[in-house]
């Protein structure tokens, strides 16, 4: 696809290569048959190549590229090259590939299918990855970057909101590590675009108890002493044993499940695994309220002439 740069041959192409994944099903047919080449293909043909087609100027390869994106995860060595490619775009000391980063993140985003993500829990921790990412994008050095990122958030639409939500809240769960960047990055997703409810009282209700249990198994040192709910339900009961089965399979998942904060800690730009609440400056606002007029008086000349 490198040596084909019209938009019209990618989108046939993209096609043909979405009927074959999806309709024909050859990647799960490949799974069970050559998985190593399965792996090969996720390694050097599938994600990395699929993840630079997200171009906001050309939409319609996008909804064609996101649906073969997310069934890609779901496939062996996709979660890995999913998060591996997107880090390395985020990290990267060029500005203009952190741009870039921001533009894709914000076209897979706008155009996802909700359903995908809601039913399958990969998915909701991979695009956690770039979603968090996304939102320490607001702090880049570099203005061009934190611009892109402050509007694109802002402009998001509110279904794609909900699901940035769901995906952090996904994350929290599955990795006890990141739970302070996670309601760090809740806070910040909040404070840019305050008139949507982001953080609400549902989301520490249903996790309160849990933490609660977490905490009293984690300080636990072998002694017999009796776990205790919020509601100091009947240890015997249905309803207990599956709340303290769950925070025990949390426990015991945490050090094998995916991490944000293990990925970026030896290689990251300072403001990625910041816990600081954004507040933008005036200097930043100005910068960008400087730069939005420009586009404006820009686009008022092109009008005129």
């Amino acid at each position: 696809m490198e040596m084909e740069h019209e938009a019209d041959a990618h989108y046939y192409m993209l096609t043909t290569v979405k009927f074959l994944c999806l309709h024909c099903e050859s990647l799960l047919n490949a799974r069970r048959e050559h998985r190593g080449y399965l792996i090969w293909a996720q390694e050097n043909l599938l994600i990395s190549k699929l993840w630079t087609l997200l171009r906001s100027d050309r939409s319609q390869l996008a909804e064609l590229v996101i649906p073969l994106i997310m069934h890609c995860i779901t496939l062996p060595s996709g979660e890995e090259m999913f998060w591996k490619v997107v880090n390395t775009q985020f990290i990267s000391q060029k500005w203009e590939e952190r741009f870039s980063a921001v533009e894709r993140t914000t076209v897979l985003l706008q155009l996802a299918n909700a359903l995908p993500v809601n039913t399958n829990k990969v998915i909701q921790t991979s695009l956690s990855c770039c979603i968090t990412h996304l939102i320490a994008s607001i702090d880049d050095p570099n203005i061009a970057v934190a611009q892109q990122a402050l509007l694109s958030i802002q402009h998001m639409p509110s279904a794609s909101l909900k699901l940035m939500c769901l995906c952090l809240e996904s994350q929290f769960d599955s990795s006890i590590v990141d739970r302070a960047l996670i309601i760090t990055r809740i806070q910040q997703l909040t404070s840019i675009v305050p008139n949507v409810e982001i953080l609400t009282w549902e989301f520490f209700i249903q996790r309160f108890e849990g933490l609660a249990i977490e905490s009293q198994l984690l300080a636990k040192n072998g002694e017999s002493n009796f776990v205790h709910d919020l509601t100091h339900s009947d240890p015997l009961s249905e309803l207990y044993q599956r709340k303290l089965t769950r925070a025990r399979q949390i426990i015991e998942n945490s050090c094998n499940a995916r991490s944000i904060v293990r990925t970026l800690q030896n290689n990251s730009m300072c403001h990625q695994l910041s816990t600081a609440i954004f507040r933008p400056s005036s200097c930043m606002l100005f910068k960008i309220s400087y730069n939005i007029l420009k586009i404006k008086v820009n686009l008022r000349i092109i009008e005129l002439k």
